[in-house]
């Protein structure tokens, strides 16, 4: 057994169709059966814990449990019960560490700052820059590199500055990310470069075999442009013969996609299958 334990906090409705909620449910399954007692917190849990970690194809585990935010309180409110209650040590005998990423980690460190030096180690997870993501999301434009100058985006950046700066532990999902957070902020704590994992079967086919297969291409994801589907859709006019599974999207997003190659020769060869439960994906 590890001498420490972990509080991950995400604001979050369980089950999700966000692909935030599997990686994050398997890191903390992951840790849970290394030995840390963890403890997930999320915006809301619907049917009960071992529901919803089988939706996920999970199994429970004693030291893994899920817990919703404080009864009452609103996602902008319950960062400052957080910051008073999470950063508390959470098992006697134990260092309890605190980890959250992105705009979640942002908005509970906007809340922790007199509490500082009481509070429990903090490891913030940085799978890309948020205030960037932010502007591009509500901009439609892509960020240019630069530093926002005033308004939201700029308040954005500098809680994002303190949630990193103020860090005892960075994960980084790549290299990429490493080197952003470094040219626009200082942090002080060591860096971890930990890919996003996934779970493999116990026994792996040794070669991949020849002649037609069921599936050829699959899309599991957002529906959105930056994330590569009109692309992926261009790449299929290159593959003749060749089918595209795509999962994900809500039934307005895959109408619309739909849409936009009524008419083409891809629609016999592109299935939009819409929301898949993430056991089944």
């Amino acid at each position: 057994m590890t001498s420490v334990a972990l509080a991950y906090v995400y604001d979050l409705r369980l089950p999700s169709r966000w692909a935030a909620a599997v990686q994050i449910l398997n890191t903390c399954d992951a840790l849970a059966r290394y030995g840390v007692p963890t403890t997930l917190h999320v915006r809301q849990v619907t049917g009960g814990d071992r529901a919803c970690l089988a939706g996920y194809d999970l199994e429970p585990s004693p030291n893994f449990s899920l817990r919703s935010f404080h009864a009452g309180l609103r996602w902008r409110l319950s960062p400052r019960w957080a910051a008073s209650g999470l950063f508390a040590a959470q098992h006697p005998g134990r260092t309890s560490f605190v980890m959250s990423r992105g705009d979640s980690a942002v908005e509970l460190m906007r809340h922790v700052g007199p509490r500082a030096r009481q509070r429990a180690p903090f490891i913030y997870e940085a799978h890309r820059l948020t205030f960037a993501h932010r502007m591009e999301a509500e901009t439609g434009r892509r960020w240019d590199g630069s530093v926002p100058t005033s308004g939201a985006f700029r308040d954005l950046f500098e809680a994002e500055r303190h949630a990193i700066e103020s860090a005892d532990g960075l994960v980084c999902l790549t290299e990429g990310v490493r080197d952003a957070i470094s040219s626009l902020f200082s942090p002080r704590a060591p860096v971890l470069i930990l890919p996003s994992g996934t779970r493999v079967p116990d026994e792996m086919p040794g070669h991949i075999p020849a002649g037609p297969r069921d599936l050829d291409v699959v899309y599991a994801g957002k529906l959105m442009t930056r994330k590569g589907l009109p692309l992926l859709l261009e790449a299929m006019r290159h593959l003749p013969g060749r089918t595209l599974h795509v999962l994900g999207g809500s039934p307005e997003e895959v109408e619309a996609s739909r849409r936009a190659i009524e008419g083409d020769e891809l629609t016999t060869r592109v299935h939009f299958l819409g929301f898949v439960e993430p056991r089944n994906v």
